[in-house]
């Protein structure tokens, strides 16, 4: 992976994660800078390719992470954008325990699968289980892919600030989470005893 390489890349990353009308599933396709011209910003991709053994799948993970948590420009200037990268990773290589023990959590709150995105009283289990940090966003998307709720959810909550933000994050991250599906719906067939 070259400096050209990674600011398209970092481009359409950002692209994807900060604006509503790009959308990274539909190809990389971001000009690159001029070939010689040195920034500070082409200078700071070099640093960070040189930190991640020019890896482009690790640095797509530093970017994904930290767009992820907020940070607008993917923490490039960021001094914690490594540790958010880190903490990020730890999750991605342990997903199937991380989502078995937010799925136990869930299974706890509500007696079936379609009952944590319920949403005709008051918001759904799932977002409070998710904005009070009792389950991951990896959990959410996962169980999009599986039970496609989302767009139930987003008709019944429109205009709720909290859920349009989640939703958008499901929706931005779900390319970055590759399942197995059979094994996922194993695991919460067995928490919900279905």
């Amino acid at each position: 992976m070259n400096t050209q390489e990674a600011y398209k890349i970092y481009t359409a990353l950002r692209l994807h994660f900060t604006t509503d009308n790009f959308d990274i599933r539909h190809g990389i396709h971001p000009r690159a800078p001029k070939a010689g011209v040195k920034t500070t910003f082409s200078k700071k991709l070099e640093q960070m390719m040189k930190q991640y053994n020019y890896n482009s799948e690790a640095f797509v993970g530093f970017l994904v992470s930290n767009f992820l948590s907020g940070h607008e420009w993917g923490a490039i200037f960021e001094p914690t954008g490594h540790e958010v990268y880190m903490e990020w990773k730890k999750i991605q290589e342990s997903l199937t325990y991380t989502f078995t023990q937010d799925i136990d959590f869930l299974s706890m709150q509500v007696h079936t699968v379609d009952e944590l995105w319920d949403c005709k009283i008051e918001h759904p289990v799932i977002l409070k289980a998710y904005c009070g940090k009792k389950s991951r966003l990896e959990t959410l998307v996962i169980l999009n892919k599986l039970y496609k709720f989302k767009e139930q959810v987003d008709e019944q909550l429109k205009n709720d600030p909290v859920w349009e933000s989640t939703s958008r994050l499901i929706y931005k991250y779900s390319p970055f989470v590759n399942i197995n599906k059979e094994k996922f719906s194993m695991i919460v067939q067995k928490a919900f005893n279905v």
